[in-house]
């Protein structure tokens, strides 16, 4: 699996669109957003995240991660990106990558791996609680998703040594969430951070449940704009020195359209 996603990753970087980095400024506004073929209607490049906000913005950047890309349908998924008729400026994340980027994760990854072998030897605790945690490790080694770690910390330190005045994203608490808002941080801490949380709400969604250890990182958006009120009072019980404020999923607008539309008649 991790080599094939290494193959993956060189191949959507060949075909992806190239992006000079010179194009981002201090001006620029950057939007992490979701792509797959529900973000096209009527033959126009629309997000389906944050739909009519973004059309003919100046200094606006959408950078589209791709939903559930498999192979060849991530190639796809990047050519239309790049073809499809658009009142705005957008890209697959692949286009701020290169092939180095895809050695320097490798490189870490293997560092990781050697660290790991190292702690593992002084780490005290019971002996079978040490060989589940460490097999989950491992696991996360070999099958890529510490390299996929690495390689999107490559891309937002690309990103973020531009110093782009605002980053807006789809937000869930995933983990490349929170690898763009630490990077963020880290690398461009003025830069102004707003996370739009979107999704309906329940308790399975541990990701909004974090443990005390969790809390104390620093990996949020300087501001979080829910989908309701409820979503609010959840977030604001787990989450400090954020704000968090009440909007609504502007993917719903269809609704809202619906309900002029009956008005009208």
């Amino acid at each position: 699996i991790f080599i094939l996603k290494i193959f993956r990753d060189f191949s959507y970087i060949l075909f992806a669109k190239r992006v000079p980095l010179r194009n981002l400024t201090s001006e620029s506004k950057i939007i992490f957003s979701l792509f797959d073929k529900r973000s096209i209607k009527n033959g126009y490049l629309n997000d389906d995240y944050f739909r009519d906000i973004l059309l003919d913005e100046i200094n606006v950047i959408c950078i589209y991660k791709l939903i559930n890309p498999k192979f060849f349908r991530g190639l796809s998924y990047i050519k239309l990106i790049s073809q499809t008729k658009k009142n705005y400026s957008a890209f697959s994340e692949y286009s701020f990558l290169t092939f180095f980027s895809i050695l320097q994760a490798l490189f870490y990854s293997f560092i990781y791996l050697i660290r790991i072998h190292f702690f593992k030897k002084n780490f005290e605790v019971d002996d079978n609680l040490k060989k589940i945690l460490f097999k989950e490790v491992n696991k996360e080694i070999f099958n890529g998703t510490i390299y996929q770690g690495y390689l999107q910390e490559i891309l937002c330190k690309r990103i973020f040594t531009k110093n782009p005045k605002m980053i807006l994203s789809v937000w869930e608490n995933h983990p490349w969430n929170r690898v763009l808002e630490s990077s963020k941080k880290k690398f461009s801490p003025q830069t102004f951070s707003k996370g739009f949380q979107h999704t309906g709400f329940n308790k399975k969604l541990l990701q909004h449940y974090p443990s005390s250890l969790e809390q104390n990182l620093n990996s949020y958006p300087d501001e979080i704009i829910c989908n309701g009120l409820v979503n609010q009072s959840e977030l604001s019980k787990h989450i400090e020195n954020t704000n968090i404020l009440v909007g609504s999923a502007l993917r719903q607008n269809h609704l809202f359209s619906k309900k002029a539309s009956k008005l009208a008649n």
